[in-house]
């Protein structure tokens, strides 16, 4: 399996997200979805996060920060186009019966 490529119109739609929940809200919701769809991930950026907080210095802490948020958005993003390339096929498939 290969990572897909992201297209504009998810893009657009992730930014509109954004826009409309607001960045903490967002993460928020993409770190729930984490912990529901992938558990062990989940598990693992917290210990990331835990272990820096712990013993890193305040610009360690500050870095952490946003490697977890666009660690975050980079699943959001890759599921949201494997999902995206899945319905596309789907409809794709079922378009090319009619």
């Amino acid at each position: 399996m290969k990572i897909p490529v992201i297209t504009n119109e998810l893009g657009f739609a992730i930014t509109a997200d954004l826009s409309q929940k607001g960045r903490t809200k967002l993460l928020e919701d993409i770190y729930a979805t984490i912990k529901e769809e992938n558990p062990q991930f989940y598990k693992q950026l917290q210990m990331t996060a835990y272990v820096t907080l712990q013993t890193g210095s305040e610009r360690d802490q500050i870095y952490i920060e946003g490697v977890l948020e666009g660690m975050g958005l980079m699943y959001k993003i890759i599921s949201s186009q494997m999902e995206a390339d899945e319905m596309n096929k789907a409809w794709g498939s079922e378009g090319e019966k009619e």
